[in-house]
């Protein structure tokens, strides 16, 4: 059976869609295929995606304080509550990566 850390791996795993995102900005920014694009265009183009981007960000933030809140965590020292167990490691959604 699965249990809360399956659900923080697929929580993170989700997270990805931002590195995706990313990457697809990185490319319209670099390829030589869009060298040629309208700067006003190109403009549009990308705050669209950091608009998406943020959205995700903002929604997987959101997913991450709910996910803590239930398994009664504190997000700042990795504290599990019901047995006061504590690591070093921070615990939040930006050391993902």
């Amino acid at each position: 059976m699965k249990d809360r850390f399956d659900l923080e791996q697929a929580i993170m795993e989700c997270w990805n869609v931002t590195d995706d995102i990313d990457m697809v900005t990185e490319h319209f920014i670099d390829s030589p295929k869009w060298k040629g694009m309208d700067p006003k265009l190109a403009d549009a183009l990308m705050n669209k995606y950091l608009g998406i981007k943020e959205l995700y960000e903002i929604r997987f933030d959101r997913l991450w304080n709910v996910f803590l809140e239930v398994n009664n965590l504190d997000e700042g020292n990795r504290i599990d509550n019901n047995t006061d167990n504590r690591s070093e490691e921070k615990w939040t959604p930006t050391s993902r990566r």
